[in-house]
């Protein structure tokens, strides 16, 4: 029998337990944001190292991971990662010994000034790595997120901050800029202005309810939100992140179905509303501006 074990656990270590490794260039998150800030991701996005783990982790499997992750980190571009992303979403469990090989990792982070970020792990995983004696938030060099695309986009905001802080320090998008790029044309801005309304939505509000009739179209101006959905155990899944400059919700409001998702204000948010019945005004006595011939 303890042989049997020995070379299951032997073959078991061939695997490969990084399912995925990728740098910040190739993969981004589900943020909806200006083509500049993606060029900047695209250009910059080597410093972002994304690695997704699968399986069960143990001392056969562990420190190979790590070896292959500080030896990842240390390619590309710029002399390496400055953000390394670890996805436990597909991880079914581990072993109490693997928590050195990941506080190993923490401390050549640290001498290497590249943050780490932890996603997708489940309670359990995150439970015996704590017993093993790995220490996470506050000072310490390991941050853990709920999912990949809120790790990823944690990163690419600081990676953004710092090689193109003119493109991070966008607050705003002014609804005259905002309407002339989507209607290109001056005078059809000037007549489609009076028919929109400002709202203010505060953190945690809703712009929009999953469900409800889409009767409004919602040009954002300032505040970031997230699109989400109910999944059937009633939980939220986060979709997508926007900001400044996002219209929303265009397609359903042509289309007459309801909204498929809603839209939560993850801070203060500023949007002007164009509704169903504003859009009929506006086509009766400006329809140049509305799009009718």
């Amino acid at each position: 029998l303890v042989a049997a074990v020995a070379l299951f656990l032997f073959e078991y270590g061939r695997v490969d337990s990084i399912r995925h490794a990728l740098t910040g260039s190739d993969y981004q998150s589900t943020v909806q944001t200006s083509e500049e800030r993606r060029n900047v991701l695209r250009e910059h996005g080597e410093a972002i190292l994304i690695v997704r783990l699968q399986g069960f982790l143990f001392f056969g499997t562990a420190d190979r991971i790590r070896r292959t992750i500080e030896a990842r980190t240390r390619e590309g571009r710029g002399g390496g990662s400055s953000f390394l992303v670890i996805d436990f979403h597909r991880v079914t469990g581990l072993d109490s010994s693997t928590a050195q090989s990941f506080m190993r990792l923490a401390r050549t982070a640290e001498r290497e000034s590249c943050a780490i970020v932890m996603t997708g792990m489940s309670d359990a995983v995150r439970a015996t790595l704590e017993r093993g004696g790995v220490e996470f938030g506050g000072d310490r060099p390991l941050n853990v997120m709920h999912t990949l695309d809120e790790g990823l986009g944690w990163c690419e905001a600081r990676l953004i901050e710092r090689v193109a802080p003119q493109v991070a320090a966008v607050e705003a998008c002014e609804i005259g800029e905002l309407l002339a790029a989507i209607v290109g044309d001056g005078d059809a801005v000037r007549r489609l202005l009076p028919f929109l309304a400002r709202i203010e939505v505060a953190e945690g509000g809703m712009l929009v309810a999953q469900g409800d009739p889409s009767d409004d179209i919602f040009f954002v101006e300032s505040g970031r939100a997230a699109v989400e959905t109910a999944s059937e155990n009633g939980s939220r899944v986060r979709l997508a992140m926007f900001g400044p400059g996002a219209v929303v919700g265009e397609i359903a409001f042509y289309t007459g179905r309801p909204r498929s998702a809603s839209v939560v204000a993850a801070g203060p948010l500023g949007a002007w509303r164009l509704s169903r019945g504003a859009m009929r005004r506006l086509q009766a006595d400006a329809p140049a501006a509305a799009g009718v011939e």
